[in-house]
């Protein structure tokens, strides 16, 4: 059989550091583990941990790519929704390029039928398969919830915002709370109170 060539052509890769920290107060974010995906269709690279000074070495065939990570410890979520870094070409490492992480907090609470008056949720107070919307200002999404059995709910907003919380439930009345996300997470217990009904 005659030799088969292969010409093999090799390329440098492109150099960069990735400077990660949080969007609010720009503090370093250690021990956080980037996803890069390619624009060009080379797939998902997953990056090593960033440095106690919230960086990380970029080692990726040249091209387009973007940068994600979702990431939840306890009730606190760090989101860069698919951040581009642009066309990334040969290079050194010299150049630094800054991703900032946007930081959620957990705001969830009871929904309830104060049944002893007492203005907070007790046993077999919470109210299940009840609707919650949470709206913010006319560009922020509407996060749509259902209680569970205890009545209870939860989600991620980010921090520095403002809703509305709006529960409704058949038989019942609508209820709707304002309220603020600063810099800790939220409890937002909501009592609600049973609708009228006629008569006929």
């Amino acid at each position: 059989n005659a030799p088969v060539q292969m010409d093999i052509q090799t390329v440098q890769s492109a150099h960069y550091v990735l400077n990660l920290t949080d969007a609010s107060n720009d503090q370093a974010l250690s021990g956080y583990v980037l996803t890069a995906t390619s624009g060009d269709g080379l797939g998902d690279v997953q990056l090593t941990s960033t440095d106690e000074d919230g960086l990380v070495d970029l080692h990726l065939y040249p091209g387009n790519w973007s940068v994600s990570i979702n990431r939840t410890d306890s009730q606190t979520r760090w989101v860069v929704d698919s951040f581009s870094i642009g066309e990334l070409t040969s290079n050194n490492g010299s150049e630094e390029i800054d991703v900032e992480a946007d930081r959620w907090l957990q705001i969830g609470g009871n929904l309830f039928w104060d049944l002893d008056d007492d203005g907070s949720p007790g046993f077999s107070e919470g109210l299940s398969n009840a609707s919650v919307n949470i709206t913010g200002d006319t560009e922020s999404p509407i996060h749509q919830l259902v209680t569970d059995n205890d009545g209870s709910w939860s989600t991620f907003l980010p921090i520095q915002s403002s809703w509305n919380i709006t529960v409704e439930r058949d038989g019942f009345g609508t209820q709707t709370s304002p309220v603020e996300i600063r810099e800790t997470s939220v409890i937002e217990d909501i009592e609600i109170s049973a609708g009228e009904v006629e008569i006929s």
